[in-house]
C-alpha cells in the first residue's frame, strides 16, 4: 500500500523555489561580479596608458628628440621651398617651350648652311618668322643658302624679296618660316 503523505505538494514546490533562488542568485553574482570588474579593467588599462604618454613625452621632451624634430622641420621647409620652385620652373620651362619655336639648334642650322662669300648683316626672329638682311660677293651664294636652307627642311616659304647690287656687292634679303615640331 501507498502511504499518504499530506506535505508532499510543499516539499516539491521549496525545493523548486530553492532552484531558482539558486540560479537567480547566481546569476545576480555573476553580473555584480561582472560589473564590478568592468570599471577596475579600465582603470588599469587608463592607469597603463597613462604610464605610457608620460614616459613617451618624456622622450619627445629629450634634447635628441628635440634636435631630431628641429632637422625635420627645416628638412620640411627645404623641401616645400624646393617643391615651390620646381613648379615654378615646370610651368616656366612650359611656357618657353610652347613660345620658343627658334631655338639655338635651328640658328646653328641656318649658319651651318652658310656658303662661303656670304654675310650677314642682321638677323630678326619672331614668333615663327625669320628675316636676315646680308651682303654676298655673287648671286650664286645666295641661291646656295636659300638652296641649303631648302635641304634642311626644317624650314618653309623661303622667299627672297630683294637682291640689290652696291659698289661690286649684292645686299639680299631672305625670309623664311621654321616648321612646327609635330
Amino acid at each position: 500500500m501507498r502511504d499518504i503523505n499530506f506535505f508532499e505538494p510543499y516539499v516539491f514546490k521549496q525545493r523548486g523555489i530553492e532552484k531558482k533562488q539558486k540560479i537567480f542568485y547566481g546569476i545576480a553574482i555573476i553580473l555584480t561580479m561582472g560589473l564590478v570588474s568592468i570599471p577596475v579593467v579600465n582603470y588599469i588599462r587608463i592607469t597603463n596608458m597613462t604610464n605610457d604618454i608620460s614616459s613617451i613625452y618624456e622622450i619627445l621632451q629629450s634634447p635628441e628628440a628635440t634636435l631630431k624634430l628641429e632637422r625635420v622641420r627645416e628638412k620640411e621647409a627645404r623641401v616645400s621651398t624646393l617643391r615651390n620652385q620646381l613648379q615654378l620652373v615646370s610651368s616656366i620651362e612650359q611656357g618657353i617651350s610652347s613660345l620658343d619655336i627658334i631655338n639655338d639648334l635651328l640658328i646653328n642650322e641656318v649658319f651651318g648652311t652658310v656658303p662661303e662669300n656670304l654675310f650677314f648683316q642682321s638677323m630678326n626672329a619672331s614668333e615663327d618668322n625669320i628675316t636676315i638682311q646680308g651682303n654676298a660677293k655673287d648671286k650664286s651664294s645666295i641661291a646656295e643658302f636659300e638652296y641649303n636652307l631648302r635641304l634642311t627642311e626644317a624650314f618653309e616659304d623661303i622667299f627672297i624679296p630683294s637682291i640689290n647690287l652696291d659698289e661690286g656687292i649684292y645686299n639680299f634679303t631672305i625670309q623664311f618660316k621654321v616648321k612646327e615640331v609635330r
